[in-house]
């Protein structure tokens, strides 16, 4: 009797099949690293040739530099700082320097008719600055007092002051007048440049 053997197991041997995969990934711990190397040694290549094109560029302005004061006159150069000094100090004397002339014209506009001036006296004083005195005549009180108001009205006439009244034989008002000026009246660069600056009030008649 023949034995047929009947078997599902296949008899060839069994083969391992491997699932294929994707390609492996890029390793970053690689390639970040070389990236930051490159662009470090990009960067520093661009400050160094930044600092050589800077060093040879002082390097032409100082030989420019050089080249001009050798071209300028040491002797011209001391001159003119002589010259400058000279200037500043004329230009300070100008702006300290004083004249009286204003005051003349000033008591010319604003001296009523019916007033006498005499006796014109002026000082100056470095810490009080300008001051004039003077005596005069007045026809009345009443023109005396208009004479107080229209000097009290003057910006250049600082701080009016009448004393000593008196009636001489004829009736007439005498007094001692004092009072400070304004210096900037008598600055010799404010009349060179404005010769108006000093009062156009008009001469006032005032009658008893």
């Amino acid at each position: 009797m023949v034995e047929l053997r009947t078997s599902f197991i296949p008899q060839k041997p069994a083969v391992s099949v491997k699932e294929k995969r994707g390609a492996p990934l890029v390793d970053l711990t690689i390639i970040v690293p070389m990236i930051l190397f490159f662009a470090l040694l990009a960067v520093t290549g661009g400050l160094y040739f930044f600092k050589v094109s800077l060093e040879k560029r002082i390097e032409t302005m100082s030989v420019s530099l050089d080249r001009a004061r050798e071209a300028v006159d040491p002797a011209l150069v001391e001159s003119l700082k002589r010259l400058d000094y000279r200037i500043q100090a004329a230009d300070l004397l100008i702006e300290k320097h004083l004249i009286v002339s204003p005051v003349f014209k000033l008591l010319e506009n604003l001296t009523l008719s019916s007033i006498e001036l005499r006796n014109f006296t002026y000082t100056l004083d470095g810490m009080k600055g300008s001051t004039i005195s003077l005596t005069g005549k007045a026809r009345g009180y009443s023109s005396l007092a208009l004479q107080s108001d229209v000097f009290g009205e003057d910006i250049n006439i600082v701080n009016p002051i009448f004393s000593s009244l008196g009636l001489d034989s004829e009736g007439s008002v005498l007094f001692n007048f004092t009072s400070p000026i304004n210096t900037n009246l008598l600055r010799w660069k404010n009349n060179v440049q404005n010769p108006s600056n000093s009062s156009t009030r008009s001469t006032v008649d005032t009658e008893e």
